[in-house]
């Protein structure tokens, strides 16, 4: 799809995460949601205008809604063959609570 590998493509957001996040921030784990981080619908938006132009192919300005994290959008725009599951509201939650346990 992209001509870059999943793995690069997941490198790549979590810089940009990252970088958004600034100095000092928690690390960036691929498989949390971006709104976890903070990101709203601009900045999903800007991002993907970033991405769509470090890739060279167009990306729709809701990739990050249709695939809410680094991962399954690397999977996604990586061009590989396994799914990447999207999470659904539930199984948010659920992580969510289980990190605030922790």
């Amino acid at each position: 799809m992209s001509g870059r590998s999943a793995a690069e493509i997941e490198a790549w957001l979590l810089e940009r995460l990252r970088a958004r996040l600034g100095p000092g921030a928690e690390p960036v784990d691929a498989h949390l949601p971006f709104s976890y981080y903070g990101l709203d619908s601009l900045d999903a938006v800007a991002l993907a205008a970033e991405l769509e132009e470090w890739l060279g192919v167009e990306v729709t300005p809701d990739v990050a809604w249709d695939h809410p994290t680094a991962h399954a959008v690397s999977i996604y725009l990586g061009g590989s063959t396994t799914d990447a599951p999207t999470a659904d509201a539930s199984s948010v939650s659920a992580l969510l609570a289980e990190l605030e346990e922790s």
